[in-house]
């Protein structure tokens, strides 16, 4: 089994471990109140429309046979678009004060640490893998696959622990 395949596996089971254990600390019954319902909701919109939006994009860049810089495959393009609808849904969120509810105020403190220390799992993972697939290419290899994942998981669970860590911190001073 190669070293790459065994940190797909290691990063696996610590993202299920992660989750579980949130999961498990999360409480049963979460009070959000009208506002930030109206902000999630507003949140998921932007989001969909996001979605709509680079899809319908790459369906006229396709269509039209617009050269790019470089050559996406469809799942490359599938990632990309359900990153950016999930950024918009969550940072609108996370701006809003309306990601977590207003039954343990203490949350984000963890959750903070832990999407961090995800985020950079993740990074360093899609930055390994480059560097292996470079190594590889050199040989004549081409094995480009799953970085973009990794990469822009990495940036989505870093970035938004530091906006939620800001916000809050923005928040408390105010």
């Amino acid at each position: 089994m190669s070293t790459s395949s065994v940190m797909n596996i290691l990063v696996m089971i610590l993202f299920i471990a992660i989750f579980v254990f949130m999961a498990k600390k999360s409480s049963s019954e979460q009070h959000y109140d009208e506002m930030q319902e109206l902000y999630r909701l507003r949140g998921d919109r932007y989001g969909f429309y996001s979605i709509m939006l680079l899809l319908s994009a790459w369906f006229v860049i396709d269509a039209l046979d617009i050269p790019l810089p470089f050559s996406p495959d469809t799942s490359s393009i599938v990632i990309l678009v359900i990153y950016v609808g999930l950024i918009v849904d969550t940072f609108y969120a996370v701006l809003h004060d309306s990601y977590f509810d207003l039954s343990n105020e203490n949350r984000w403190k963890r959750f903070c640490l832990t999407w961090g220390v995800l985020g950079t799992i993740y990074l360093l993972t899609g930055v390994y893998r480059v560097i292996d697939d470079l190594k590889a290419l050199e040989e004549g290899i081409k094995v480009f696959e799953g970085e973009l994942f990794y990469i822009l998981m990495g940036i989505y669970f870093a970035g938004l622990s530091l906006l939620i860590f800001i916000r809050r911190n923005i928040a408390s001073k105010e």
